[in-house]
């Protein structure tokens, strides 16, 4: 998570080593990512009422505040995915490439995520074809050559790049097995769906 702390240090040099930097940086955050929705749905739908309840359910679902990365990153993943698919061209191409490890710096299953993404815009644009396969590759150069030198850096702090994909898949079983456990299907019942905690749970 990298990105998510130096973004707080960058914070805390401008604003002081207080809480309100932290508060800045996601108050920021969640007004850029909101106005980026509703300006790509808007652009898309041709419709500012479409556009407007999107932004407002994207604040709605908004994670908790230290989950801000969230927003951003799938935020401007979404306008770059349509800006490739509208008008496709290799500095956007580029671009996709960046910011997936733009993703990976602030958490590594958000880079996957992002590719994932990238990869059907490509599909989107060009089909499955020659193409697709190119300026996937192109965009995939790009983020290596990005992510490269922090995962050499942390396979040599944790003595093995096994280690450091070991551990980083262990956490990753930990947060989305062990505490967040997704629920049944099918769903029938609202408990189901909406749950109330005990208050030692808090």
């Amino acid at each position: 998570m990298v990105l998510m702390y130096v973004t707080s240090a960058l914070s805390q040099l401008v604003f002081g080593y207080r809480l309100i930097a932290e508060g800045i940086v996601v108050g920021v955050v969640v007004a850029v990512s909101t106005f980026l929705v509703f300006d790509l749905v808007r652009r898309a739908t041709e419709s500012a009422a479409a556009a407007t309840l999107t932004a407002v359910l994207f604040v709605v679902a908004m994670p908790r505040s230290y989950g801000y990365p969230k927003l951003i990153v799938y935020a401007v993943a979404a306008v770059l995915f349509w800006q490739y698919v509208w008008r496709p061209a290799p500095w956007r191409t580029v671009a996709l490439g960046v910011w997936t490890a733009i993703a990976f710096y602030w958490r590594p299953d958000h880079g996957a995520y992002v590719a994932i993404g990238v990869t059907l815009a490509m599909i989107a644009a060009h089909g499955l074809s020659v193409r697709t396969l190119g300026e996937c590759v192109r965009a995939g150069l790009v983020t290596i050559a990005l992510v490269a030198p922090w995962l050499v850096f942390a396979s040599v702090q944790m003595h093995g790049l096994g280690r450091f994909v070991e551990s980083g898949m262990t956490a990753a079983r930990e947060e989305h097995v062990a505490q967040q456990e997704l629920p049944g299907w099918p769903l029938f019942r609202l408990t189901d769906f909406v749950s109330v905690d005990q208050p030692e749970m808090y």
